[in-house]
């Protein structure tokens, strides 16, 4: 919606319009880049799965969809290009593809891999969840 309004505006008011949208359209990729963060852990982590992977991946697709057992679930996957409406997060060299339904829930989330004897994974620290499961995969 925003970025509609940038556009009609500099439609209206010519290359000095064009200019300015460019940068207000700048700035809130900028913004939204701080709207997800992979740790060093997950960064590796979804290096070395692209690197690994049989089909080609420009990055990692993260959504939030209903179900799990707090209510909503993540869900994590390679993918080969981001879709036309999704906010691409870049971290370090890692593009992080997020669709535009799931953003609010994403947030200001962090993503992190953790290995450890229960249990080797990403884990998601998430300021918008009110509760989330013993698995970390799911919140409310």
């Amino acid at each position: 919606m925003v970025a509609q309004h940038i556009l009609f505006f500099a439609m209206q008011a010519g290359a000095s319009g064009t200019i300015l949208a460019t940068f207000l359209l700048r700035k809130r990729i900028e913004a939204e880049g701080k709207m997800i963060q992979l740790t060093n852990a997950a960064r590796d982590a979804v290096r070395s799965a692209i690197a690994g992977s049989s089909n080609p991946a420009e990055g990692i697709r993260i959504m939030v969809e209903a179900g799990g057992c707090s209510g909503f679930k993540y869900m994590m996957g390679l993918v080969s290009a981001p879709e036309k409406d999704d906010i691409v997060v870049l971290c370090d060299d890692v593009k992080v593809f997020v669709d535009r339904e799931s953003s609010p829930h994403l947030e200001g989330t962090t993503v992190d891999f953790v290995v450890s004897l229960e249990q080797s994974g990403f884990s998601f620290d998430n300021p918008n969840a009110a509760s989330k499961c013993s698995c970390g995969k799911s919140f409310n």
